[in-house]
């Protein structure tokens, strides 16, 4: 890369209570091989010894800037990041995971060699049991419609915000919605891709890790998991591209039935049974066309199982994962 150094990158770090793991959080980002960068940490009230930690490194290293706002959540603590940024390329990290050393000098590598807006790479899942590298090996350089494709049938572009890095003016006037608790992540890329004009993907390593906590919010079931998704359904109205229609169907119809199993599997659906069963029914009424031509192997599976039974799903679910 020549003149290596002369892009800075932001990197965005929300963080709440995470004691255990920032460290290690953030020395995965201090000793990254592209050293130019700015890591500007965002402590949403922290209650525990994170702001203390975080104070420390920050006197420790220049590149770091230390932030302390109350509560919020997550968006409004990355909304407060992007204000602080001066980097001409964006990232994100969650403060309980870390990355490769190598993650931001490869992505940036990839957006310069392929003049991408956007780059991705892969993850690895990480808990008591096993490391999981997520994808099999891609490389591609998409445009517009092809990521944003790519994006809906979850074939190749993940929604993940944390694996990408964004060029800085295709994402300068966009915000996170801070009424958005689960999806934050889904709704901003998908923003971001209609912005962009290609975008490379490169899964041959997993460059970030991503640490499964029992306590995430991913593992919890609210209200607002619902208002999330009529949120989604009022973005995807705005999207005016004719011939995206199909996947943008088929994304919600995804999305709906990793709601319903959310539910079934935590053993909820009375308290949701409403919903589930307004669900279900535009699961059964989804054409098996559709299913062939815009959803994966995997969503097929899923969604014809669940279309049989939702207690075979169920049943299946809990048998597979404790092999």
């Amino acid at each position: 890369m020549s003149d290596k150094f002369s892009n800075k990158i932001s990197v965005i770090v929300p963080l709440y209570n995470v004691e255990k793991y920032i460290i290690n959080c953030i020395s995965s980002l201090t000793n990254q091989t592209y050293q130019n960068i700015e890591i500007i940490l965002i402590d949403d009230g922290s209650t525990d010894n994170s702001g203390r930690i975080c104070k420390k490194l920050a006197q420790e290293d220049h590149r770091i800037i230390y932030l302390r706002k109350e509560n919020g959540g997550v968006s409004s603590a990355r909304n407060l990041g992007l204000q602080y940024a001066t980097g001409s390329y964006i990232g994100f990290v969650d403060s309980d995971d870390y990355i490769s050393k190598t993650m931001y000098e490869n992505l940036l590598k990839r957006l310069l060699e392929t003049n991408a807006d956007i780059a991705e790479t892969d993850f690895a899942l990480i808990d008591n049991r096993f490391t999981k590298k997520k994808r099999k090996k891609i490389q591609k350089v998409l445009n517009k419609e092809e990521a944003i494709r790519e994006f809906l049938s979850g074939n190749v572009v993940e929604n993940n915000l944390v694996i990408k890095l964004f060029k800085k003016t295709v994402i300068a006037n966009l915000k996170f919605k801070e009424d958005v608790i689960v999806g934050e992540d889904m709704l901003f890329s998908l923003q971001a891709l209609q912005n962009s004009d290609r975008v490379t993907v490169d899964t041959t390593n997993a460059d970030y890790f991503y640490v499964v906590r029992s306590n995430s919010t991913m593992n919890t079931i609210t209200e607002k998991d619902i208002d999330n998704l009529s949120i989604l359904e009022q973005e995807f109205k705005k999207i005016d591209i004719p011939q995206l229609k199909s996947y943008l169907e088929a994304k919600l119809i995804r999305e709906k039935v990793k709601f319903v199993s959310r539910v079934l599997i935590s053993n909820k659906a009375h308290l949701y049974s409403d919903i589930i069963d307004r669900y279900l029914q535009e699961v059964r009424h989804y054409s098996i066309k559709n299913m062939i031509n815009f959803l994966s192997s995997k969503h097929c599976l899923t969604i014809t199982i669940m279309k049989i039974s939702p207690k075979l799903y169920t049943l299946l679910y809990k048998v597979f994962q404790k092999q």
